[in-house]
């Protein structure tokens, strides 16, 4: 196959190639494998296209459907006599990193757009194809980006928590990557990502679960998320929540949360992220 990439919008591929056999018009790209990146939004109006340059950035479909999504356009050429065009044969997402699972490519409904007042479609492409890419979090890292701890107003002593639940990586006096209390260190160490506040759980994020009521009819709980790491930014956090309690009615202060469909768990999940003038 010698297709090229003669032009595209709304994305851009990362390598140029070996595009020496073109002496006029010179591709966007000659690469077999082309990596595509999503374009930033402040990218010029000439490159962008229709729902596109999120910067790799998307929000969840119950917290943001405008931005859920993003999409580029692509134009094919050098095809010669091969008119039987042929799907993609590995499609890999890897924004950010590893974790997603592409399905199969798919033979979908043509794109098509409107004409003469909306009244006739045309089709855009000659093929349109289509793959699900999901996300898992046990991919894409060994061991967990984040750890769970609880607390309660009774006296530790009468109802005991654990300090950590689980996700800890434990206070090790070898680690060599962390900023103390008393001063810098910034040392790397391969097991953590970035550099972290020195703790005693040595958490990237920690979730902390305190439970300030607990009635028969009812119960309050003070939710904490904390990030360590100070190469990261999560000013776009968002956390799902499967827990028994979220099947009667809740209420949320200081961060938005809305159920999801429960696909089958046995209990019910909600998804909660936080209110921008709150957060710091």
């Amino acid at each position: 196959m010698n297709e090229v990439i003669w032009s595209m919008s709304g994305a851009f591929a990362t390598e140029q190639g070996n595009c020496s056999s073109f002496k006029y018009q010179v591709p966007h790209s000659c690469k077999k494998d082309p990596s595509i990146a999503n374009l930033m939004p402040d990218a010029l109006p000439q490159n962008k296209s229709e729902d596109c340059c999120r910067g790799g950035l998307l929000s969840a479909w119950a917290i943001n459907p405008a931005a859920s999504f993003s999409s580029f356009e692509i134009t094919v050429g050098n095809i010669g006599e091969n008119t039987s065009v042929r799907a993609p044969p590995n499609l890999t997402l890897m924004a950010p990193g590893p974790g997603y699972t592409c399905s199969p490519v798919l033979d979908t409904d043509p794109t098509v757009s409107s004409d003469i007042g909306g009244r006739r479609q045309v089709q855009v492409f000659i093929r349109t194809w289509r793959s699900t890419c999901t996300y898992s979090s046990f991919l894409a890292n060994k061991t967990p980006i984040c750890c769970v701890s609880l607390s309660t107003f009774y006296n530790p002593t009468i109802t005991s928590c654990p300090k950590c639940s689980c996700g800890c990586k434990g206070a090790d006096k070898r680690t060599e990557s962390y900023i103390s209390t008393g001063g810098v260190n910034l040392l790397s160490n391969p097991d953590l990502d970035g550099v972290v506040q020195c703790t005693d759980h040595m958490c990237l994020v920690q979730v902390h679960w305190h439970i300030k009521n607990n009635y028969m009819n009812q119960w309050r709980v003070k939710l904490t998320i904390s990030n360590y790491n100070y190469r990261r930014n999560f000013s776009d956090w968002n956390m799902m929540v499967q827990l028994p309690g979220f099947s009667q009615q809740a209420k949320t202060h200081s961060f938005n949360s809305t159920m999801l469909p429960t696909l089958g768990f046995g209990d019910e999940v909600a998804l909660l992220w936080g209110l921008r003038v709150l957060q710091y």
